[in-house]
């Protein structure tokens, strides 16, 4: 696996809250999880995008996917 960009490592986290987290609603309108935190609070959403860039890691050696040293496919 090859080092990630941030765009790339952002998707994944929105990805990641999207399929653990219910939709937040109002009234009628539906927001995807990941929308509602970032526009909402987003210092927390700053926070956990970033443990979560730390917990993540390479399947080949192991590394944060930001470190990655791993040859492109």
């Amino acid at each position: 696996m090859a080092k990630l960009k941030e765009y790339e490592i952002e998707e994944r986290f929105k990805d990641y809250l999207d399929e653990c987290y219910p939709p937040v609603k109002f009234g009628d309108m539906e927001y995807q999880p990941s929308y509602a935190l970032k526009e909402l609070d987003p210092i927390a959403y700053r926070v956990w995008l970033s443990d979560y860039e730390a917990s993540e890691q390479c399947e080949d050696c192991e590394q944060a996917l930001t470190n990655c040293e791993c040859e492109e496919e």
